[in-house]
C-alpha cells in the first residue's frame, strides 16, 4: 500500500511542480508524506465471519462459518455445543475446532467432518451409560471421510472408498437398529453389508448409486429394497424413497395400502458355492477328503415394495407425514387416517421449493410455518424472512440462511436456541438475526 501511495503522490508532485523547485525535491516530499500517512493509518479489521450452512437439532442449532469455524448455541446439557461446559448459551459459542466441511447434530450429540477427512464429536457420546464429552474429541482411526451422520444416538461416516463405518448406539455389527444388548461402542465399527451411504436414517441408507438398504428387525441389513432413488425418509420402521421420475416407494416396514398391494423385488444372486477340493487335501476346516468348505449364507431377501398414491413430486416431506412438495410446489398428503386415499393440498401452500421440519421455503423469498403438532393446516408466514437460500427447522425451532450471508431465527426460547443471547419462554413467531 505505501509503494502504491507514494507513487500516486510522486505522479501529482510531478505533474505540478514549478521552476523554483526541482520535481526531485517534490517527490522526496510526497514519499515521505506517504510513509507517514501509512505508517499512522491503523491495518485494516479482518472481515467478520458469516454462516454458510445451518443446522438445527433438538433446542440447539450450529453453523458452520465462512472462516471453516464453528458457532453453536441453545441446549447444552450434555455438552453438545461443544464449549467444554454443559450450561446452556443464547450467545453462539465457538468449539475449539477448525477447518470444519460439515457439522450433524444428534439427539445429544454434533460431529464435525473437517477438510483433512478427520472427524470430531462432542456430547453423549458414549452410549449405553450416562456420560458425556464437553469438548470436541477426535474420533480414532477415522481419516478419509467423505460424509458424517448423526442419527439419535448413533453417529456414522462414509470414508472416500465407501467404508460405512458408526460408533455410538450401535450393535457388534456397526448397524442403527439393536435387538438388545450393550449400546455401548465408542470405538468405529464397520457396518456389515453397507457401503456408500450419502443419506441415512434410523431405518436405511441411501447409497451413491442410488440403491437403498433397509434394516430389519436384528438389524441386518436389506440390500437393493429401493432402486433409482434420489432422496429418502423414514416411514414407521421402514424407508420411503423418491425415485428419478419423481414417485415415492417405500419399503422394509413402512404403512401398507390394502389397495396397493406390496410387490417383492427380485432377490439377489446368491454367491455361487464354491468348489469341492480335491481329494487327498484338506478342506476349509482341516478335513480329509473330498467334503467342500461350507457355502457362505444366503444373501438377504430384498424387501417388498410398495408404491405410495401420491402425485409426482420433488422432494419429500415426511417431517409432516405422508406427504411430498408436488411438482408443481404444492404440499400433498395421504390421508392420516388412510394411506390408500390422497388428502387435499396444503391450503396456504404454493410455490413450495423444499419443507424441513414444520416449514415450508416458498421459492427463495420466505418462509411460511405451521403448528408443530401436525393437527392444525393453519399456515403463517414468518416475518423478517426475506431471499432465503438455505431452511432448517426442528420441532421446537427454526433457522433461514439467506441470500446477504445473514442468519435469522424463530420459534420456543427456553433454551436460547434462537441465538438472541437471552433465554425465555416465549413462542417467537416472527424471525431475528442470530448474536454472532
Amino acid at each position: 500500500m505505501v509503494k502504491y501511495l507514494a507513487v500516486a503522490l510522486l505522479v501529482a508532485a510531478c505533474s505540478k511542480h514549478s521552476t523554483s523547485e526541482p520535481p526531485a525535491k517534490d517527490a522526496a516530499k510526497a514519499i515521505d508524506a506517504a510513509v507517514a500517512v501509512a505508517i499512522d493509518a491503523p491495518p485494516p479489521a479482518p472481515a467478520k465471519p458469516h454462516a454458510t450452512k445451518v443446522v438445527v437439532g433438538i433446542h440447539a442449532s450450529c453453523a458452520v462459518m465462512s472462516d471453516a469455524t464453528l458457532r453453536c448455541w441453545g441446549a447444552n446439557g450434555q455438552g453438545q455445543l461443544g464449549d467444554g461446559t454443559t450450561a446452556d448459551h443464547p450467545t453462539p459459542v465457538q468449539p475449539a475446532i477448525s477447518h470444519v466441511v460439515d457439522v450433524a447434530l444428534g439427539a445429544a450429540h454434533a460431529c464435525a467432518l473437517l477438510d483433512d477427512g478427520s472427524v470430531t464429536c462432542w456430547g453423549q457420546i458414549g452410549f449405553g451409560k450416562v456420560d458425556h464429552v464437553a469438548a470436541p474429541t477426535g474420533v480414532l482411526g477415522i481419516n478419509d471421510a467423505k460424509h458424517v451422520f448423526a442419527v439419535g444416538a448413533a453417529s456414522c461416516a462414509t470414508m472416500s472408498n465407501g467404508a460405512f463405518v458408526c460408533w455410538g448406539d450401535i450393535d457388534e455389527r456397526g448397524h442403527l437398529r439393536l435387538s438388545g444388548g450393550t449400546r455401548e461402542h465408542r470405538v468405529p465399527t464397520p457396518a456389515e453389508g453397507v457401503s456408500h451411504i450419502v443419506q441415512l436414517t434410523e431405518a436405511g441408507g441411501l447409497r451413491d448409486d442410488g440403491d437403498v438398504y433397509t434394516w430389519d428387525a436384528k438389524g441386518r441389513p436389506t440390500a437393493r429394497a429401493l432402486t433409482g432413488i434420489t432422496e429418502i425418509a423414514a416411514a414407521g420402521d421402514g424407508v420411503c424413497g423418491l425415485t428419478k421420475d419423481g414417485d415415492v416407494e417405500c419399503a422394509g416396514g413402512a404403512p401398507k395400502c390394502a389397495a396397493n398391494a406390496p410387490r417383492p423385488r427380485p432377490a439377489p444372486k446368491p454367491a455361487p458355492k464354491p468348489a469341492k477340493t480335491p481329494k487327498g487335501k484338506k478342506g476349509a476346516k482341516g478335513a480329509k477328503g473330498d467334503k467342500a468348505a461350507p457355502p457362505p449364507a444366503p444373501a438377504p431377501v430384498a424387501a417388498a415394495v410398495e408404491k405410495l398414491a401420491l402425485p409426482k413430486a420433488k422432494h419429500l416431506a415426511f417431517d409432516v407425514g405422508l406427504c411430498v412438495v408436488t411438482v408443481g410446489g404444492e404440499l400433498q398428503c395421504l390421508q392420516p387416517s388412510n394411506a390408500c386415499e390422497l388428502d387435499s393440498p396444503w391450503p396456504g401452500l404454493a410455490k413450495v421449493t423444499a419443507v424441513d421440519g414444520h416449514c415450508a421455503r416458498i421459492g427463495d423469498a420466505g418462509v411460511r410455518c405451521w403448528q408443530v403438532d401436525r393437527k392444525s393446516r393453519t399456515v403463517s408466514t414468518v416475518s423478517g424472512v426475506t431471499g432465503v437460500q438455505q431452511l432448517a427447522s426442528s420441532s421446537s425451532h427454526g433457522c433461514a440462511l439467506q441470500k446477504d450471508n445473514s442468519l435469522v431465527c424463530w420459534g420456543e426460547n427456553a433454551h436460547g436456541e434462537l441465538g438472541r443471547g437471552t433465554a425465555d419462554t416465549q413462542a417467537h413467531a416472527e424471525a431475528a438475526p442470530v448474536a454472532f
